[in-house]
């Protein structure tokens, strides 16, 4: 089927021409990492919920001409990701908002609680509060157990963490890391160095620079702790099922027309 012959690089400009082929592949490949997404940062959301809030996402992805994906970094998926995931959050955390009661952790203090970490743990620990248990983020990182529980631990006269999995903070965790997000520098790399440190292809003279930046950063901290949760999710997440895709045209410009010769136009009768 057309869906699945497509790749990144094929059918994202696809969709910015509104070609449903495209949209096709773009539905089927990314509403499953969506989905594992808000379960993780949005475990609040009811049973259907995040069907809804992903179709809200379409829709701001598909306003005033695609506006908003087409700011999205085009120059390899697991950039992309980063920039989708961003995104999703940011929409779910508007319509979610802070519980009553719930304090958002500030920059300053989550940098506080990092400070003097190795980089690896910093990691462990941002995934941690934002909802990953320990057994999940050793499976996203790739890391054993024994590294996870070192990271966790809780050093004495120390608070607790300030958020995880099924948390009532996790509203005000959005909140927190659409701050996080907002806080670039022109100091901070662009995601393509952080790619480029993840797959071994630079040398130590860019490298060590780069990671003593992110050491006292949480905006690229955070950036390369989801460059590394888009590498695993796209890796272990299956597609969605063909049958399932159609559900998801109404938050798009094309409506139901379904493009001839298409799978979707032969089940609509074109």
């Amino acid at each position: 089927m057309p869906s699945r012959n497509l790749t990144f690089q094929t059918f994202l400009p696809g969709c910015e021409k509104g070609e449903r082929d495209s949209w096709e592949a773009f539905l089927a490949n990314y509403t499953p990492i969506v989905f594992r997404l808000l379960e993780v940062y949005a475990p609040q959301l009811a049973a259907g919920a995040k069907e809804s809030l992903w179709q809200d996402i379409l829709k701001a992805l598909a306003a005033d001409d695609f506006k908003h994906l087409r700011e999205f970094d085009h120059q390899a998926e697991r950039e992309f990701l980063i920039d989708l995931k961003g995104f999703a959050l940011d929409v779910a955390s508007q319509r979610l908002g802070g519980a009553a009661g719930d304090v958002r952790p500030s920059i300053e203090s989550v940098s506080s609680r990092l400070k003097g970490l190795p980089i690896a743990h910093q990691e462990i620990v941002l995934l941690n509060w934002g909802g990953y248990t320990p057994q999940a983020v050793e499976k996203v990182l790739s890391i054993p157990g024994t590294l996870v529980s070192k990271a966790l631990e809780t050093p004495a006269g120390s608070e607790p963490s300030p958020s995880g999995i099924g948390s009532p903070q996790a509203g005000a965790w959005l909140e927190f890391l659409r701050e996080v997000r907002a806080a670039r520098t022109p100091d901070c790399p662009p995601h393509r160095l952080w790619v480029r440190i993840l797959d071994g292809q630079i040398s130590w003279y860019d490298k060590t620079p780069a990671e003593n930046h992110m050491a006292g950063c949480l905006h690229c901290l955070e950036t390369w702790a989801s460059l590394r949760e888009a590498d695993y999710l796209r890796r272990t997440t299956p597609a969605l099922p063909d049958r399932e895709v159609t559900a998801y045209w109404a938050g798009l410009p094309m409506g139901h027309t379904a493009a001839r010769g298409s799978w979707v136009g032969k089940l609509f009768g074109r």
